[in-house]
């Protein structure tokens, strides 16, 4: 199958088969064998045995290939022993239910056709001079493709009952949209093997149809299916005749209606080809005149027993430890977890995924393509941000070879994409920006180093419009970004001395890549100041490289706008996406935290998590709940400076009226170190070492009663480090990454 799946390259298919001369040496071997079986003895070949079937496999493969004609004459046939070699192979691959010749409804003329070409054993005349069709994998993206995506082909798909549950999850939106019913017989078996899935990705499905589907989306959808139902009635009581543009021309023809269903339009998707060239698509997708709320429900009920199983496969310690005795909320009865989730900026970024993108040796953290960061957290100073450095570093090739000549740019624009000027080396200075000058090649091995000097107050100064800033990377030698030998772009904080290029204090850096020359390395945004707000500044790491001709910033200033308007609406559209403080909560539920404390820029808050457990060991949560929980966390402000002694303060309390061991995770990012967060929340530090002093005189080990959770991590790890708190050493657990379920279930248990 998988070699089948090669064959979708019939030109690069071809060749192989060709110039291996595969085909010549199967008929040399099947020569060979019956060479062997006339001659006898006791090592004579058995009559089509699984080698010779092999072989007659690969003559076939190599005619559907090449698409080779029927024999046009019997004597043909019987020369080519074509029935053998081509009819009988082929016979055989398509008995294979993954297999056969199409998907769509096919003639009574049709159906004969196919009979007759593995009929083998004998010859067709009116078969003669005629292309073998090739058959098809039954695979579900080629019904999808060849059929539709309709409910009826979802049916066909589920009755050869070969489908995944990564090919199910894979295409929940659809299966939802045409109301495909989740507990039917072959879908159900399916997703009682996607429960062996760990629960966070089941969990991310789930946010996808509680953001995807909201009551207000599920009414929209349903208005655009109604007013296409509308507009088909209409249609079909018309006169037939074509529609016309206002140019003159006939629209495009619909894919044929499907009964009980309607084809609506979706929000545009941006893509970007090969080329680097971005386009926007609207797609339209088939939805089921019965989809409703209800739908939804049946598929939010199914993912949250999903969920629930997941959990019990991935961290069953963590369950049997629940006892029907103790409190749904506690670990055990002699222990009590509690969660502190610390509502930054930064934890609006979705999860990362995949694999972390290039960084240059002087950098030891990156923002990953689409992350955003308050800048204002990142340099240690009270005082708003009075200079920003954006600076492009490069080298040539050692040994010579072509010249790199790169050029930073910044382009300023209003909230409405008016363009309000522009610095680079053709404009050197700007009200608020300074260019270092223009440098045109970078000799091995030191390279060259281009700078802008930003003083976001003189910009609003000149500009009191200004709020994004377009950091842009020219590559003027014609190059494309990712044959560069060296290249990154960065942001510094001038005010400090640091590891960066010439000594600069790295904010953010990253290495250029793609193919094309002209670069969004970055989105600078400024925020305005606010009553009781003082300004804030935004990067948004963006590293898209544009296929376009121009290299300067007169020639792209008619495209930039587009393309920066794109991002942000791509940013403004965060509900939708399953952030890393959703993530937070996710883990805390899970791991029947009996209190969330939510720090954010309004204050600090407790929720009492009791209420969401089942009150057994099944690991099961109340879903609409913790919907609930999740819309109140979208709807709170993140803070700049959060009062981590606050929240500790109230942690406290939370031990001292649990009159027991309370164990207290801190989600948090990773602007702040670890040793940071726990200075800061030094109140229950000194209260971790108060017990860990009594427990070492009573001859046990000491406990690691605090873990913090940096959800930005590249990696997923748990790992101990010490620290020094009221003079004694405090051991302190530290986690990275976001899909830790299972590490932070062995820390909540490690002392139990």
């Amino acid at each position: 199958l998988k070699l089948w799946d090669l064959f979708r390259d019939p030109g690069l298919s071809k060749h192989m088969f060709r110039y291996l001369h595969l085909e010549r040496a199967a008929r040399q071997a099947l020569a060979r064998l019956e060479a062997l079986r006339q001659l006898g003895g006791t090592e004579a070949p058995v009559a089509d045995g699984p080698r010779e079937q092999g072989l007659r496999r690969i003559v076939m493969v190599s005619k559907v290939l090449h698409q080779s004609a029927y024999p046009s004459t019997l004597q043909q046939w019987t020369d080519t022993r074509w029935g053998d070699f081509v009819g009988q192979p082929l016979s055989q691959l398509l008995q294979d239910p993954l297999f056969g010749w199409d998907v769509r409804e096919t003639t009574e003329a049709d159906a004969t056709l196919q009979r007759d070409w593995v009929a083998w054993k004998q010859f067709h005349p009116h078969l003669a001079g005629k292309r073998i069709p090739k058959p098809l994998p039954m695979t579900p993206s080629v019904f999808l493709s060849v059929a539709g995506n309709h409910r009826d082909t979802w049916t066909r798909i589920f009755a050869l009952n070969q489908i995944t549950a990564g090919q199910v999850l894979n295409s929940i939106r659809s299966l939802v949209l045409l109301d495909v019913d989740p507990l039917q017989p072959t879908l159900k078996q399916v997703f009682d093997k996607a429960s062996e899935l760990e629960s966070f990705k089941l969990f991310k499905l789930l946010f996808l149809l509680w953001a995807e589907f909201s009551p207000k989306e599920v009414e929209a959808i349903q208005g655009k299916v109604r007013k296409a139902s509308a507009a088909a009635v209409e249609a079909d009581a018309g006169d037939g005749t074509p529609a016309v543009e206002a140019d003159g021309k006939e629209e495009e023809a619909s894919p044929p209606r499907v009964e009980g269903e309607e084809r609506v339009a979706f929000d545009a998707k941006i893509y970007k080809d090969k080329k680097g060239k971005t386009y926007e698509v609207v797609p339209h997708r088939s939805v089921a005149h019965s989809f409703g709320p209800d739908t939804v429900e049946r598929y939010t009920k199914l993912f949250g027993a999903l969920i629930s199983k997941a959990i019990a496969l991935e961290a069953p310690p963590l369950l049997r430890a629940l006892t029907a005795e103790a409190p749904p909320s506690l670990l055990l009865p002699a222990v009590d977890l509690c969660s502190v989730i610390v509502l930054t900026p930064e934890l609006l970024n979705p999860p990362r995924t995949g694999s972390p993108p290039a960084m240059p040796a002087y950098c030891k953290d990156s923002l990953w393509r689409n992350e955003r960061v308050c800048l204002d957290r990142m340099v240690d100073s009270a005082e708003p941000i009075d200079s920003l450095l954006f600076g492009i570093n490069w080298c040539e090739a050692p040994g010579g070879g072509q010249k790199v000549d790169l050029d930073a740019s910044v382009m300023i624009y209003s909230a409405s994409w008016q363009s309000l000027g522009q610095c680079s080396y053709t404009s050197l200075t700007t009200p608020g920006l300074k260019h270092s000058g223009d440098f045109t090649s970078a000799p091995y091995p030191k390279g060259a180093r281009e700078t802008i000097e930003i003083s976001p107050k003189e910009l609003l100064e000149a500009h009191p419009d200004a709020r994004y800033l377009a950091l842009v990377v020219f590559a003027y030698s014609g190059q494309d970004m990712d044959d560069l030998y060296d290249a990154s772009a960065f942001v510094a904080d001038p005010r400090k001395t640091g590891t960066g290029p010439g000594g600069t204090h790295i904010l953010s850096a990253g290495r250029l890549t793609g193919k094309g020359r002209t670069n969004l390395a970055a989105m600078l945004e400024i925020e305005p100041e606010s009553e009781g707000k003082s300004r804030r500044h935004f990067l948004t790491c963006l590293d898209a490289t544009q296929n376009v001709t121009g290299f300067s910033t007169e020639l792209v200033s008619n495209i930039m706008p587009q393309t920066l308007a794109r991002f942000t609406e791509s940013l403004a559209q965060a509900s939708k996406r399953l952030t890393l403080q959703t993530a937070a909560l996710f883990h805390s539920v899970v791991l029947r935290a009996s209190h969330v404390v939510l720090v954010h820029a309004s204050g600090v808050e407790v929720v009492d998590c009791t209420s969401l457990y089942s009150p057994d060991s099944s690991g099961g949560l109340d879903m609409p709940a913790l919907r609930a929980l999740l819309t109140r966390l979208e709807a709170l402000e993140p803070t700049l400076q959060p009062d981590l002694p606050h929240a500790a303060t109230i942690v406290r309390s939370l031990q001292s009226a649990a009159d027991k061991q309370v164990k207290t995770m801190i989600f948090t990012d990773n602007v702040q170190p670890w040793t940071k967060v726990a200075q800061e929340f030094s109140v229950v530090w000194g209260q971790a070492q108060v017990e860990a002093e009594r427990l070492a005189a009573e001859g046990e080990a000491a406990p690691t009663n605090l873990v913090t959770v940096n959800l930005r991590g590249d990696t997923n790890q748990l790992s101990s480090k010490k620290a020094a708190f009221f003079e004694k050493d405090v051991q302190i657990s530290v986690a990275t990454g976001c899909d830790i379920l299972s590490l932070l279930a062995d820390w909540a248990l490690s002392s139990s």
